[in-house]
């Protein structure tokens, strides 16, 4: 296939443009959804959005009117920042963008099939490419003109196709397992809410208790279930403020170390592809983190929770995450799925006004609702069968996606 390969550059098989400007006074409480490179990182790793921008639909429909928006197929490029990160709009996706932050991919020729360019922008093919055309010393960019002018070495189409259905299947696979694990959560979730908010867990006779007029009584937060009580965080956890350290550091022990950036991608952490860092071991042993443990993010995204399941050898946190360690390990799904709720709105008792944060004290002081030990250990048993299938889909996941980026370099080249 390699001698039917032609070169061509970008501007003559695809149509290159930004985005009409909006501006921050332009942002609605709701509406059409916003993106920036963050939202659009997010969007290509399969995460949810954590931070939601809207536009209006009118203005929104005024874009579509006398410019154009984002159809499927579509795609749009980070190029400034954390530089080249493509997305492909989805079916029936509305949404416009932040002009200066993102390049939009449009209108592709008969040349090029716009799947497989996707993927040639994800391969260390295309990153080598990108990276030849970069702008900038302090802040590198990607610029429309130098993105027009760069060279790309095709396929037939027929082949293109082919590469971009083999790789498709990989990103099929990983979404689908996001959805089961979000069917997962939901169910976990729901169960929660049911037994620990509505009070609804089964009684004696296996019937909701609150709905077949189980016992309350009074609490410092309102009615609770006979047998219940409130106490705070402090009493149910301990807690520990995160390593600091320099990159800089050259110690005698290889430790991998979660930032806030793996927390705020996912609730669920995999040890394979954390950041390595060089430090003493004796340093580092008091931050190594236990299957047990529930990491919350202090500021940047202050009350985002998570946890590492099954860590195996030096797993530690940095100093912009607390460690909250169970005394009771049978309480560990409760109060990872109260905190999920209660963690983001703990930001209101932060004692600054620029910065939001949240710290030991704030959760210390917290109340929280502690059921009955046999509640508890019946929710724990079921909770963790749960989250252990979903962290079987997520090592799956980290596994399909070594698959694919094996194929993906071995196939375009």
């Amino acid at each position: 296939m390699s001698n039917s390969r032609k070169n061509f550059q970008l501007k003559d098989i695809v149509n290159i443009q930004s985005g009409t400007r909006i501006f921050e006074k332009e942002y609605v409480e709701e509406g059409i959804p916003f993106y920036r490179s963050k939202e659009i990182i997010e969007k290509q790793k399969v995460n949810d959005v954590s931070t939601n921008l809207y536009i209006s639909k009118e203005r929104y429909n005024r874009i579509k009117q006398t410019y154009s928006v984002p159809r499927q197929g579509d795609i749009l490029l980070t190029s400034v920042g954390t530089i080249g990160i493509p997305y492909m709009v989805r079916e029936n996706e509305q949404f416009y963008f932040k002009d200066e932050n993102l390049t939009w991919f449009n209108n592709f020729s008969k040349e090029i099939d716009n799947k497989y360019f996707y993927y040639w922008l994800l391969s260390e093919v295309g990153k080598e490419a990108l990276n030849s055309i970069l702008i900038g010393t302090t802040q590198k960019a990607l610029t429309i003109k130098n993105l027009k002018s760069l060279e790309i070495s095709l396929p037939p189409l027929s082949e293109q196709k082919r590469i971009s259905s083999i790789l498709s299947s990989f990103d099929n696979k990983i979404e689908q397992l996001k959805k089961e694990n979000n069917i997962l959560e939901d169910i976990a979730q729901s169960i929660f809410k049911e037994w620990f908010v509505k009070y609804n867990f089964p009684n004696k006779d296996g019937k909701p208790y609150k709905d077949n007029n189980g016992k309350m009584i009074n609490s410092e937060l309102g009615l609770i279930p006979e047998g219940w009580r409130v106490t705070t965080y402090g009493e149910m956890e301990d807690l520990k403020n995160g390593i600091n350290y320099s990159r800089d550091e050259h110690g005698d022990t290889v430790c991998k170390i979660i930032n806030t950036r793996d927390i705020v991608e996912t609730n669920y952490i995999t040890d394979q592809n954390l950041e390595k860092i060089n430090i003493d071991k004796e340093k580092a042993e008091k931050y190594i983190i236990d299957e047990n443990d529930i990491l919350i993010i202090r500021s940047a995204s202050p009350g985002k929770v998570a946890v590492v399941q099954n860590p195996s050898g030096m797993i530690i946190y940095s100093g912009f995450i607390i460690r909250l360690s169970p005394k009771d390990i049978n309480t560990k799904w409760y109060l990872y799925e109260d905190l999920k709720e209660k963690g983001p709105k703990l930001t209101k008792y932060s004692e600054s006004s620029v910065m939001k944060n949240i710290n030991q004290q704030i959760i210390n002081n917290t109340k929280v609702i502690i059921p009955s030990t046999k509640i508890l250990n019946k929710y724990h048993t079921i909770a963790n069968n749960i989250h252990e299938k979903i962290w079987n889909n997520t090592l799956e996941t980290f596994n399909v996606k070594k698959s694919k980026n094996a194929a993906l370099n071995k196939l375009i080249k």
